[in-house]
């Protein structure tokens, strides 16, 4: 058009498409930023061996439970398990921790679970860990134990 002695037109549509789809990316960054969650909670599996048959027939579990903090104030987390099947416990030596700023604490919890949840199905718990201040998390953990003999 220029060549042709024709006035060029200055707004464009990727004149104005570019800055507002950088615009959109860059509001989503801080959005998603400032709303993330105020901890990572990650399970861990503990021991040497994935699973321990105790003196009376039930099966252990030993749970590392990571609690990342992301905010820039100590929070002190407690964890309980939430959802079980019926005779399932939790047992852990401390269930709560405080974990500083940008610090990771570590839990361990031990399960204990009956023999007899492993025939049918893999047992599966749901922890929850809260700090008071509006975190409520629910991690799934998949439960380990011996698999039933065929034929019986």
């Amino acid at each position: 058009d220029e060549l042709e002695g024709k006035k060029q037109k200055f707004l464009r549509p990727r004149v104005v498409l570019y800055p507002l789809l950088i615009l959109l990316v860059i509001t989503g960054f801080i959005i998603t930023w400032n709303y993330r969650s105020g901890a990572k909670i990650q399970l861990v599996r503990q021991g040497k061996s994935p699973y321990r048959i105790l003196a009376g027939g039930e099966v252990s579990n030993q749970v590392a439970v990571a609690i990342s903090n992301l905010t820039k104030k100590s929070h002190k987390y407690k964890i309980e398990l939430y959802k079980k099947d019926k005779g399932i416990k939790m047992i852990a030596p401390v269930k709560s921790i405080t974990v500083g700023p940008s610090k990771i604490g570590t839990l361990t919890v031990f399960i204990t679970t009956p023999a007899k949840l492993f025939e049918k199905k893999t047992p599966v718990v749901q922890f929850r860990v809260t700090d008071g201040a509006g975190l409520d998390a629910r991690p799934e953990y998949k439960l380990i134990g011996p698999l039933p003999i065929a034929g019986n």
